[in-house]
């Protein structure tokens, strides 16, 4: 008889993430090659002429700190600066780590161990470790992380740019892209298959609220995301965004409630899908070094090429009544006419703009519209609409300083619609 799982609080669907079992063989691995390291490495570094020297220049460094510091501080600043140019000099000068490096990762990768910044999961899926920290670590509006950053709160710069549009007639929608985690997390860890529903950061509900309370509409993807992953992946195993059917399966449900909910014009353009069929090698594989491993193999997508009627790729248009500002999540296939604002406007059946930065969080987007509008006051003519895309993590590891934008020159304009 099968019993049905015991379901897990969220302090204990946040272990299961966070304490993956090591292996003991993994383990003694670890140890060993860190023990090899700490001997050979300082022998193979001083055959490098190059690193000799920096070793000259380290220990002349050191004396020049004690022969002219003037107390205990102006050693000790003396030494830092040494030691910081001496270990830059040496990771600069160093062909044997540059040469390990890819070697020891996909080892560690193959028994089933990232590092720092990609974590390992089941049957060759890979997570950025930020979005783990977005859901086990600690609240957005944690104290500790508030006192840390001035800028760490995202209420602030939110809610300036909601006013700033708001003046010129124009809403403001919250697009937080989830993690992969969130959304397949019995792929990290087995025993929270059929959780996904309550995995996210304790502060996000707290947050969606009081947006949406000051007229921010919040739009959350994660149903439709999570209904389709009962069948499908809708994230790369291998990269850190979403794939093909998660983009379309976002960019329908935007689409379905931008049209319900504004009063934008009738639809004006016809737009056809064109497939096209590739391998991709996501960005985590990248990084750890594994993109050519059999482990991790080249994952098959198949894409729709947003088209016009005469063949043209899709392309974003200036004065569309949709703005749509993203990072890297809005960015993936997008040159192909593929990503998620080319899908929405094939929702839409209308013109769709886009301003994306890859690498930017939630800083590069609003930093870009300030200034195209400074330099071209009706950049926003036309506009109904602004949707901010980022992803979820950067609500706990991103920095949202306030961004003013420029006052309208006619005046304060009639809002286009909202909550």
């Amino acid at each position: 008889m099968l019993h049905k799982p015991r379901s897990l609080s969220p302090e204990e669907e946040a272990n299961e993430l966070h304490h993956q079992p090591v292996a003991r063989g993994v383990a003694w691995a670890l140890i060993l090659f860190f023990l090899l390291v700490i001997a050979v490495r300082p022998m193979l570094l001083l055959r490098n002429a190059d690193v000799r020297g920096t070793f000259t220049l380290f220990f002349r460094d050191v004396g020049k700190a004690f022969g002219e510091g003037h107390g205990p501080r102006a050693i000790n600043r003396g030494l830092r600066a040494a030691i910081g140019e001496f270990d830059q000099d040496i990771e600069k000068n160093s062909r044997f780590s540059d040469r390990l490096r890819p070697v020891w990762q996909r080892t560690m990768a193959a028994l089933g161990t990232g590092h720092e910044t990609v974590h390992v999961g089941k049957d060759g899926w890979l997570e950025y470790r930020p979005a783990f920290d977005y859901v086990v670590g600690p609240p957005i509006f944690g104290e500790a992380r508030l006192r840390k950053w001035k800028d760490a709160d995202p209420r602030p710069a939110l809610l300036r740019l909601a006013a700033d549009l708001r003046r010129r007639g124009i809403a403001l929608w919250v697009l937080a892209a989830p993690n992969k985690v969130m959304i397949h997390p019995e792929s990290f860890a087995p025993e929270l298959r059929g959780a996904a529903e309550g995995l996210d950061n304790p502060s996000f509900e707290q947050l969606r609220g009081e947006l949406e309370a000051a007229g921010i509409r919040v739009f959350d993807p994660r149903p439709g995301l999570r209904a389709l992953a009962r069948d499908r992946p809708v994230y790369f195993k291998t990269d850190s965004h979403w794939n093909p059917q998660g983009i379309d399966v976002t960019a329908a449900g935007l689409a379905a409630a931008l049209e319900a909910e504004l009063p934008l014009g009738p639809r004006n353009r016809d737009w056809l899908g064109k497939a096209q069929t590739l391998d991709y090698s996501g960005d985590l594989a990248r990084m750890l070094h594994v993109h050519k491993s059999p482990k991790f193999p080249f994952e098959p997508v198949e894409l729709r090429l947003v088209t016009d009627a005469r063949g043209r790729i899709w392309k974003p248009e200036q004065g569309a009544e949709v703005l749509l500002l993203g990072d890297s999540f809005a960015n993936i296939f997008a040159p192909r006419g593929a990503g998620l604002p080319a899908q929405l406007a094939y929702h839409l059946g209308r013109a769709v703009d886009r301003i994306a930065i890859d690498g930017g969080g939630p800083i590069g987007t609003r930093q870009q519209l300030d200034r195209e509008l400074r330099q071209d006051p009706e950049r926003l003519q036309g506009t109904k609409v602004v949707v901010l895309e980022f992803a979820a993590r950067e609500l706990v590891i991103g920095r949202w300083p306030v961004i003013p934008l420029p006052k309208p020159a006619g005046g304060p304009s009639k809002p286009a619609g909202g909550p």
